[in-house]
């Protein structure tokens, strides 16, 4: 924890110091993708299912964000709530289809890699919403209220800087909330074993109320990742 606060400390710091947008920029996007990576080990690490999925549930994810701004007239981080809760809908739902035919590893990988590849084609193809391979030009921007000044719209790659950092911040504190609660550490049993935790699962196993949740278990942290995966994108979007 210590080391947390002190890294997050010289990083916060780290715009003060460099005054390069080109490498500003740089830990922008490494702030992005660490987010993902640290979501994305929440499922791979703890619970020992390797997803194709996590790209899918950013992409879809930023999309709702954006159509709900222009077609819906919500507030860019108001519109970011019902685009998690899609999130977490679309993860069930694969999720679901998943655990129940029990797949592992491989068969699990190609499964979720169909569901993504599925919704790169709905993406790709759907002009009238996603514009298809050109994309969607961003023109609203997130705002926060700054005491003193009022409503501040987020511009610059400092401002960026500091949401995103955050935002990773925010990411590795709820996942560690995750795993030490009480749905996170009958995930964490069912990662891959070692010979002691085999000895664990192996009498875990034993209680019929364990043994036959144990979908259920994995999917918690399959849906709270796919919630907090969806964050990054409001970053991107500019």
């Amino acid at each position: 924890m210590k080391l947390g606060i002190t890294l997050f400390v010289l990083l916060a710091a780290l715009p003060l110091a460099v005054r390069s947008d080109f490498v500003l920029t740089i830990f922008i996007f490494t702030f992005i993708y660490g987010i993902l990576a640290v979501t994305f080990d929440l499922i791979f690490g703890f619970t020992g299912q390797l997803t194709m999925f996590h790209p899918a549930v950013f992409g879809v994810s930023a999309y709702a964000t954006h159509l709900l701004v222009v077609h819906a007239g919500l507030p860019f981080w108001l519109a970011t709530l019902p685009s998690a809760a899609g999130a977490v809908l679309l993860a069930v739902v694969v999720g679901s289809i998943c655990f129940k035919f029990r797949l592992k590893t491989f068969y699990f990988a190609v499964v979720t890699l169909a569901f993504a590849e599925m919704i790169r084609l709905i993406v790709l193809n759907w002009n009238s919403v996603t514009n298809g391979t050109l994309g969607l030009v961003v023109s609203g921007r997130p705002t926060f209220w700054w005491p003193g000044t009022g409503w501040v719209a987020v511009r610059g790659p400092v401002a960026w800087y500091y949401v995103t950092l955050v935002a990773l911040a925010v990411t590795v504190l709820v996942c560690v909330r995750v795993l030490h609660s009480w749905m996170g550490r009958p995930s964490g049993a069912r990662s891959p074993p070692s010979p002691v935790a085999s000895t664990v699962i192996t009498r875990a196993t034993s209680i019929p109320a364990i043994s036959a949740s144990t979908s259920r278990w994995r999917s918690w942290p399959w849906s709270c990742s796919a919630a907090r995966a969806r964050w990054p994108d409001p970053s991107l979007a500019r």
